[in-house]
Order: structure tokens, then C-alpha cells, then sequence
């Protein structure tokens, strides 16, 4: 499937009623196609509170920065979309990687972020990683466990991150689950060597 730009991409909102959570789909027009609409459920859900507060529409174009963050993920997760040729990506929507990609972009746009930049998640490690970007999978840690992330944005002192794994409690009133979005100290990032749950006898710490 080919793609030029965030102007040819929806999400649209999915729900039986103005009073129930509403699925957020990812949608390729019937006019982009020539057959009918593209449509692929997300796993990401929005609120009903949030969906009449926010969004005065069912069907939302793709920002800029949806698609910005697209490309990043591709490039970093993947080392690029499947393929790129005057101005279009190709992705392939059958690839349940590409499904997850989405899914992530989904959760940056709808997801309110879990701000965890003041929690204290243990002694600091410290270990050799080459500077990070958006789209880059990372690792924080809970207690003696690492579980794996991916950034979505980033300034100097803080990463906000979709959770590519249930994380569980992380304090006794806050818990964090797939697919979430959370705010962290860039100072809690860890390279995603460390993940999935816990560091491999060959990293190095100090």
C-alpha cells in the first residue's frame, strides 16, 4: 500500500454510541484506493469524556506529525518503510509489525501520557548508549525488571514513550499497560538491550 502524505490518512473514532469509549481506526479513503475504505482497528481507545471534550468530529485527517512520527518509527524500528518512490511510502497493512507501528502512532495522538518524570525507579545505571531519537526503542526499569519502549517525543530533560509491553504497578496508585503513554527522565532511559524483562550477563553496567 502506498502512501504520499498525512492528507490522505484518517483516523476515524468507532463507537456504538456518544456514551461508550471509542476504537481508534486507522483509515485509507475509498478515493485514495478506488475501491472502498482501507480500515484497520488500532487497539487504542478514547474515552467518552475525552472524545465529546476534544474531538468534534468522528473522522480526524492525520497530522503532520502523525506522519512525521510514521516515517520516524519506520526508520528506526525497521531501517525504513518496505519501500519509497517519488514522494510515496509503501507499507504493508498484512504485516502485524506495520499494525504495531500504527497502533504506536495511534497512542501518541490520542493517549494522554502518564507522567512518571518525578517517579523514582531505582538507583541510576550507568551504561554507554549512542544519543537518542524519536522513533528509537528504549528500556526503563521497574524494581528489578526492564521493560521496553519506544519514543515518540523528546526534549532535553524528559521522553514521552509508548509501553511495547504491560508494565503493571509502577507505584501504588499508578499502573501502566500496553501501549500506554508515559512521560519519563531521560535520565531513566536505558538501551533496549536491557529488555525485555531483565539485563543480559554481557551488558555492562557500573
Amino acid at each position: 500500500m502506498a502512501i504520499q502524505s498525512n492528507q490522505s490518512l484518517v483516523w476515524r473514532l468507532l463507537s456504538d454510541s456518544d456514551f461508550t469509549p471509542a476504537k481508534v481506526a486507522f483509515v485509507i479513503p475509498e478515493g485514495d484506493v478506488g475501491f472502498r475504505d482501507i480500515t484497520l482497528e488500532t487497539g487504542i481507545h478514547v474515552g467518552a469524556t475525552s472524545r465529546s471534550q476534544k474531538f468534534n468530529s468522528d473522522e480526524l485527517q492525520w497530522s503532520e506529525n502523525d506522519f512525521q512520527l510514521l516515517l520516524a518509527l519506520l526508520e528506526r524500528m525497521f531501517d525504513g518503510p518496505d519501500e519509497v518512490v517519488d514522494g510515496e511510502v509503501s507499507i504493508d497493512l498484512t504485516d502485524p509489525s506495520i499494525v504495531e507501528v500504527i497502533s504506536i502512532v495511534a497512542s501518541a495522538r490520542f493517549n494522554k501520557s502518564q507522567d512518571l518524570s518525578s517517579h523514582h525507579f531505582g538507583d541510576p545505571i550507568f551504561t554507554h548508549y549512542n544519543e537518542v531519537e524519536v522513533g528509537d526503542l528504549m528500556t526503563f526499569r521497574v524494581g528489578d525488571q526492564f521493560h521496553l519502549v519506544v519514543i515518540v517525543e523528546l526534549d532535553a530533560v524528559q521522553a514521552t514513550c509508548v509501553c511495547l509491553e504491560d508494565v503493571g504497578w509502577v507505584s501504588e496508585d499508578e499502573s501502566v499497560g500496553l501501549h500506554d503513554l508515559i512521560t519519563i527522565s531521560r535520565m531513566d532511559l536505558l538501551p533496549a538491550s536491557f529488555g525485555p524483562v531483565f539485563p543480559r550477563t554481557d551488558d555492562v553496567l557500573h
